[in-house]
């Protein structure tokens, strides 16, 4: 009698004399996901920052010290081998002046940025020179090639390193050599009748600068978990790269940590692809272990039901995505659950193999294993649980996991 009246008899009557009820049911809690699934995913990725005084700080100060201008940094490698060459120089201008072109007319703006002009000049201390929309050598070289009596245009490269030897040579101005590479060389050398050091630097840094109030304000910050201003920065980041980089043919140029929170959506996004192979190897798993045509199919559709559970529920109650949960989660997930499955439908066949009814099996069956799975099922949850700590990514990412195990009992 107590037998009969166990939580476990009772659960498995239920499954098995209310099957297409519970169906039913599970159909209809799938649809209603669909919603927060589409509509509701968070854009922004969690923060990898754990609230403390450190981080409070830094807030606080962002708040009451915002940055006037946001650079972008980059690094611009000559093709050729030395970025201290007229040609290289030249068509780095160029591209410069495109860059304030599309500026003046608002078209640089990206992402969710109101279409108005960003770029801003400023006047480096270090070397009184006035830098317009970049902070580079180049404006330095350009002033030090007006005091020869010539222009970018029109110099010669014996001209340009004469320009480049007297500023570095100058203590006033050396500051410009923090703009050129660690592997920069310089050897004796004549140029235009004058005893000079004649540099060569494979690559350079520099940076774009913006107008930081019109970019929301806020310091400068690097890594997952920003805000909608920090995305919009990050857009406006690989907007100005294109620009700087269209059609360049003596250099290549590389962002420096400018587009973190995007390139994290860029690689989540390849993250179906991984997921598509899972569910295919598990599939397969499933078809070589039962070689049933329809146990292979009712986990192919138990499996998409699953991940629509998940991604529903993540989205409904607010957890952020990153490359952790929507990769590593959705494969645990499939694998595991595709476990306790091939465990279920084993036990099924082999209690029809003794001749039971096809519904008094599936009773037997999982009566039989439904307690170890359960158990499986919380241990399991329980040690993700265990994990949560002040960092947001890893609350997010334990709370995932966690309701990943919860989710794959109804499997």
């Amino acid at each position: 009698m107590n037998n009969q009246n166990s939580w476990k008899t009772l659960a498995v009557n239920l499954l098995a004399e209310r099957t297409l009820l519970i169906v039913g049911i599970a159909t209809v809690f799938t649809l209603l996901l669909l919603y927060p699934l589409f509509q509701m995913t968070p854009t922004l990725q969690a923060s990898p920052n754990p609230p403390g005084e450190v981080f409070e700080l830094q807030k606080d100060l962002n708040d009451k010290f915002p940055n006037s201008i946001h650079f972008t940094p980059f690094l611009l490698e000559s093709l050729a081998g030395d970025v201290l060459t007229p040609n290289v120089l030249l068509e780095f201008k160029q591209r410069r002046q495109e860059l304030f072109a599309k500026d003046a007319i608002g078209a640089l703006a990206a992402g969710d940025l109101e279409r108005q002009p960003y770029l801003v000049n400023y006047l480096d201390s270090e070397t009184g020179v006035l830098m317009t929309g970049t902070h580079s050598i180049l404006d330095p070289i350009e002033a030090g090639l007006i005091d020869i009596g010539t222009t970018l245009e029109s110099a010669s490269e014996e001209e340009v390193k004469l320009a480049v030897h007297r500023l570095i040579s100058d203590p006033k101005t050396s500051a410009v050599l923090d703009f050129l590479s660690r592997h920069a060389t310089h050897t004796p050398s004549t140029a235009m009748g004058h005893e000079i050091r004649l540099w060569v630097s494979p690559a350079m840094t520099f940076s774009v600068m913006t107008d930081n109030q019109k970019l929301g304000g806020g310091g400068l910050e690097i890594g997952v978990g920003g805000g909608p201003d920090v995305i919009a920065k990050e857009y406006l980041n690989r907007h100005i790269r294109d620009v700087m980089k269209e059609g360049s043919t003596s250099y290549a140029i590389w962002g420096i940590a400018i587009d973190a929170n995007l390139e994290a959506q860029d690689e989540g996004k390849t993250a179906g692809i991984f997921i598509m192979f899972t569910v295919i190897g598990a599939l397969l798993v499933v078809g070589l272990t039962l070689k049933s045509y329809w146990a292979t199919a009712i986990c192919g559709v138990g499996l998409g039901v699953l991940m629509i559970w998940l991604k529903g529920i993540s989205s409904l109650i607010g957890l952020k995505s990153g490359l952790v949960i929507d990769l590593i989660v959705p494969i645990g997930m499939i694998s595991l659950g595709v476990d306790f499955a091939v465990h279920a439908l084993r036990r099924y066949k082999e209690e029809l193999n003794k001749q039971y009814p096809p519904r008094m099996a599936l009773k037997i069956g999982l009566s039989s294993v439904i307690g170890a799975l359960i158990l499986a099922m919380l241990t399991d949850s329980i040690a993700f649980l265990s994990n949560l700590s002040l960092h947001r990514s890893v609350i997010h990412f334990g709370s995932a996991a966690a309701m990943r195990f919860l989710l794959r009992s109804p499997f």
